[in-house]
């Protein structure tokens, strides 16, 4: 393979008058324009120092690229037949880069020229989360490697009616019965006509009524009622028709 009519160009090549100074390239001139061969310099109508883009281009050599696959080089022939190789094998070059680990968990930037690298862990994002237990809830778990879980805390006292199931949180009504057979007790007391009602250690008196009986009292013009042998007098109203016999009996 080989390319032709590349045109290259070095100041050195137009004569001595040039050199490098300060990483720059410059013309020495004394005013007068040298005779020596190879000069392309010429004096202008002006008596002045003249170089046109004519000159350079008709003085320029033209060079051949070709890549030697044998070899492995690359050759720059100019236009004298001087050959320049250049072996691929000692060329030198870098390259960033982006590697992306096998579980895809990560992904590693290399900067080639500076030799330095940086990874990034997509597993350590979540490092951890800010969390607090309360009377009633318990959390477990850091919700990365391990999942984050809530647990309802429920009093392990023996007569506590909430309970957790696979099917959340219930209250089994026959635990309801079975607390209240347990901590509820009623006694009677046939001597003072009580019945004693007991609720967790709270109790309750109520009187039983035997009998109750119910008289008009024309003495008194009051209805007596009688509850268990105790005698309340209620006054009563009279009620009467025109001719003053009693219809009845009111309470006032």
């Amino acid at each position: 393979m080989t390319w032709t009519d590349i045109s290259i160009v070095h100041p050195s090549d137009l004569g001595a008058q040039f050199y490098l100074e300060g990483g720059k390239w410059k013309v020495e001139s004394s005013g007068n324009v040298s005779s020596d061969a190879g000069n392309i310099i010429t004096t202008g109508t002006d008596s002045g120092a003249k170089l046109t883009v004519a000159d350079i281009k008709n003085n320029q050599k033209t060079y051949a690229l070709s890549l030697d696959g044998a070899s492995a080089k690359i050759k720059l022939t100019d236009s004298d037949g001087v050959v320049t190789s250049i072996d691929t094998a000692v060329l030198q070059g870098s390259m960033d880069d982006v590697d992306i680990s096998a579980d895809n968990t990560s992904i590693t930037f290399y900067d080639k020229e500076n030799s330095r690298s940086v990874t990034v862990d997509f597993s350590t994002f979540l490092t951890s989360i800010n969390k607090a237990n309360t009377n009633a809830i318990s959390l477990s778990g850091n919700g990365k490697s391990t999942a984050l879980t809530a647990n309802l805390i429920v009093d392990p006292l023996s007569n506590n009616l909430l309970k957790v199931t696979v099917d959340g949180c219930k209250v089994d009504p026959a635990d309801v019965v079975a607390l209240l057979n347990s901590s509820t007790s009623v006694a009677l007391s046939s001597s003072v006509n009580t019945m004693t009602v007991n609720v967790n250690g709270k109790t309750s008196n109520a009187t039983i009524v035997n009998s109750v009986n119910v008289t008009k009292n024309a003495t008194t013009s009051t209805i007596d009622i009688s509850v268990n042998g105790v005698v309340k007098n209620v006054p009563a109203i009279r009620f009467l028709d025109s001719n003053g016999n009693v219809l009845g009996y009111g309470i006032a």
